[in-house]
């Protein structure tokens, strides 16, 4: 009843009736509790207090104090009768708590709204066959009677399976037209559509103008509707958003960005419109339902792991595996940069030249694409303004800075010889390497050790008996050896001299 009464109170206030005269209060009132302004109230904190409890609380308290006083005298028996008596009132406050927190428990409960029951939507029975089909089974059924008269129990039995075939076939649910004709217009490639982030999802959409033209210049897709063929197609779609295949979503950026001119005509990021209706003018629409896998990602699905597998056994191919492998990866390494570079170059020169901004394979770096957007030659159109000559200007000095920097610190013939057979050697290690080598190298490493070990220990030994004279000749065969490595350095410099002597 309290519960009842509550709700009344929330729905038409507590005066409904006229008999409550309405007092307007304020926090700084003296008949206001500070402490329930606080959340500090008594009554709500001290909820499984009671006088009983209290009670009950100062016998325990008493009567542990006549345990201690046994215990002191060394009265065992009464000790023990005193500590039974404790646990028994301690049991029963335990049982008082209990029924108090839920008698609370149910009154915090009663005092809530309680949510309306979901109504489960019965199941709809199979739709009768219609009346060839039954017709069909109605024969097949005879046939079996009479084959069955006749003796012959085989075509009999197989008469009454064709029949209960036929039943099931029609008892079977069909799929919704509408999702058929969903699915059919999502794989259509006629409809442009283009892949966005909705809500850290990436979900594919398509703009409402072009759906409209879609449906208008393909009108065949309306067959799949059946009776529905024939609707509008503001209609259509929004049948398509009461059954949750579509939906209609907005721009984030709602504003247009510095630099250009309108906003973008196929948005990167979607959020959730609040009117789930169609509109042609600026509506986005994105398929709510998962597409159909193609047998191309099915067996790219059985391919990638072993391809990281592969991978992975590089070290153990043959000799020439590695070098197919190798050559392939360096000219697609190379060909992609040169790409990079040389789509660089040609932005720079037509944006100092002529102020356009005009980037070829304009999604090579889009994080978020399709391959067929991916691989798109020719640029987007240029939206923004043209930046002024000065920028421009400055941009092209800064450019020919940087180049004439790396021209002049560039590495010498000399160098770049060195760096090419470091590189070489690295390389011819890597192509060279393989298990019975790495194996045979692990156990002539280890021996060799042994052997070091023993080498020195006895040239140690033998150090302490070699005359002064042949420890000097030890040093200047190390003197010479250093004095080698200084003329080819030397060398080294001199042939770079010479060849910027002749470059010049």
């Amino acid at each position: 009843m309290d519960a009842f009464r509550k709700q009344l109170d929330v729905l038409m206030g507590a005066n409904r009736n006229g008999d409550v005269e309405e007092v307007s209060r304020n926090y700084y009132d003296r008949d206001v509790c500070r402490l329930f302004l606080a959340g500090l109230c008594p009554h709500d904190l001290f909820q499984l207090t009671t006088d009983d409890i209290l009670q009950l609380s100062k016998q325990i308290k008493e009567k542990m104090a006549e345990v201690d006083a046994f215990d002191f005298e060394g009265r065992t028996d009464d000790k023990i009768k005193a500590q039974e008596v404790v646990e028994e009132l301690r049991a029963k406050r335990a049982d008082m708590q209990a029924t108090l927190l839920l008698d609370a428990f149910n009154k915090d409960r009663a005092s809530l709204t309680q949510p309306a029951p979901p109504q489960v939507a019965a199941v709809p029975p199979p739709a009768p066959p219609d009346a060839r089909t039954q017709e069909i089974i109605n024969e097949k059924l005879k046939k079996a009677e009479e084959l069955g008269e006749q003796g012959m129990v085989d075509e009999a039995q197989k008469a009454l399976e064709e029949a209960e075939a036929l039943k099931k076939e029609n008892s079977t649910p069909k799929k919704d037209v509408y999702q058929l004709f969903a699915e059919k217009v999502r794989d259509n490639k006629q409809l442009e559509s283009r892949w966005a982030i909705m809500q850290e999802t990436r979900v594919e959409y398509f703009r409402g103008k072009d759906f409209n033209a879609f449906i208008k210049n393909y009108p065949e897709v309306r067959e799949i509707l059946g009776p529905d063929k024939d609707l509008e197609v503001e209609d259509i779609v929004n049948t398509l958003l009461t059954k949750n295949l579509v939906i209609r979503c907005d721009r984030v950026m709602k504003t247009v960005r510095p630099g250009k001119k309108k906003l973008s005509s196929w948005p990167a990021h979607l959020e959730i419109h609040n009117e789930q209706v169609f509109t042609e003018n600026d509506g986005f629409y994105a398929w709510m339902f998962l597409k159909r896998r193609t047998l191309w990602q099915t067996v790219l699905s059985f391919v990638w792991p072993l391809f990281a597998l592969a991978v992975c056994l590089f070290p153990v191919y043959p000799y020439q595996c590695k070098i197919v492998v190798l050559y392939s990866c360096a000219g697609a390494l190379l060909f992609i940069v040169s790409i990079l570079l040389l789509r660089a170059a040609i932005f720079g020169i037509l944006w100092v030249l002529l102020g356009k901004r005009v980037w070829f394979f304009p999604n090579i770096n889009a994080e978020e694409t399709t391959f067929r957007e991916l691989v798109r030659f020719w640029p987007e159109k240029d939206e923004g303004e043209r930046p002024k000559w000065t920028s421009r200007l400055f941009y092209a000095l800064v450019a020919l800075l940087v180049i004439l920097l790396l021209r002049h610190h560039a590495p010498d013939e000399a160098a770049r010889a060195r760096y090419q057979k470091k590189v070489s050697n690295i390389i011819d290690d890597v192509l060279e390497w393989s298990p019975k080598l790495a194996i045979s190298g692990m156990i002539e490493k280890h021996t060799g050790a042994n052997i070091t070990e023993e080498s020195n220990y006895t040239s140690r030994a033998a150090s302490s008996h070699v005359p002064p004279s042949t420890k000097a000749k030890a040093s200047e065969v190390g003197s010479d050896t250093d004095i080698e490595a200084n003329l080819d350095e030397a060398q080294d410099s001199e042939y770079a001299d010479d060849t910027r002597s002749n470059e010049a």
